[in-house]
């Protein structure tokens, strides 16, 4: 009798450490790593550089090749050409990388995440350097929740990350006042957002932009050492293609803003 209890008591504690053990292989694989997200010809320069771009236009017959190898990055890049008959004429794409310098549990990171993509006011005054200027210049003067494109009600910030759409008024440096839609998802190790114009964007006096047809996603992927994340501007603008460079440095001041404005967020 002895004996049996004995055994018993033995199978219990092989069993709670094999159950202990499990549990901790999965803690520790709970979190992904940059070099299973993206590919690794990538990996060595981003955690080098800490950021890596691309621009390239439709004639180009180039593709994006930074994004990461997660469900909703991969469905966010095809959108485009699943869903419409014509081509984004301008595209950049940037990947970053941010350090973590404090650690929390993924719930809480990821809640903190969530509350970040939906602070669209926070975007108001964020800044980027202008290549054609040669200094400091804000991209957004205005950012603010409206209550729907027509009126144009400025409301606050709406915290609920799965109540979608919503509409952000935004004041541009290059493209003047306009209003998009943002739609948020989330799916394990990402909190993305996708915002779409809803109004013409004019660049100067030219109307260059059509409805709908500027696309900004941005995906924030949550990795255990480091934060991820991924930005793409596409749009099918009505601008002559003298205009190439002025528009790269226009895509690559909002990817690098959209991220400083996320940095800044995190870290406070």
């Amino acid at each position: 009798m002895i004996n049996n209890t004995k055994k018993a008591w033995i199978l219990l504690l092989c069993l709670f450490s094999f159950l202990i053990n499990i549990f901790s292989q999965e803690i520790k694989g709970e979190y992904p790593k940059l070099e299973d997200i993206i590919d690794k010809e990538y990996v060595s320069s981003l955690r080098e550089n800490n950021k890596i771009d691309r621009f390239f236009t439709d004639k180009d017959n180039s593709d994006f090749k930074f994004f990461p190898k997660l469900e909703l990055a991969e469905k966010a890049i095809k959108k485009w050409k699943s869903s419409r008959n014509d081509v984004p004429n301008y595209t950049i794409e940037s990947i970053y990388r941010l350090e973590k310098t404090s650690f929390a549990d993924k719930k809480t990171e990821d809640e903190k995440i969530k509350k970040i993509l939906r602070s669209v006011s926070k975007m108001e005054g964020i800044q980027y350097y202008s290549n054609s200027r040669r200094r400091i210049e804000t991209l957004y003067s205005k950012a603010y929740t409206v209550n729907n494109p027509t009126e144009r009600k400025k409301i606050p910030d709406n915290f609920n990350f799965n109540e979608n759409p919503i509409y952000v008024l935004l004041d541009d440096k290059s493209f003047g006042e306009y209003v998009s839609e943002i739609k948020n998802d989330s799916k394990d190790f990402e909190n993305c957002f996708e915002y779409i114009n809803v109004d013409n964007i004019n660049y100067g006096f030219i109307k260059a932009v059509d409805p709908y047809n500027m696309q900004v996603f941005l995906d924030v992927i949550n990795c255990e050492k480091e934060i991820i994340v991924y930005v793409y501007i596409q749009s099918k603008m009505d601008v002559p293609a003298l205009f190439k460079n002025k528009i790269y440095d226009s895509f690559i001041a909002r990817t690098d803003a959209l991220f400083e404005w996320f940095k800044k967020s995190w870290r406070n």
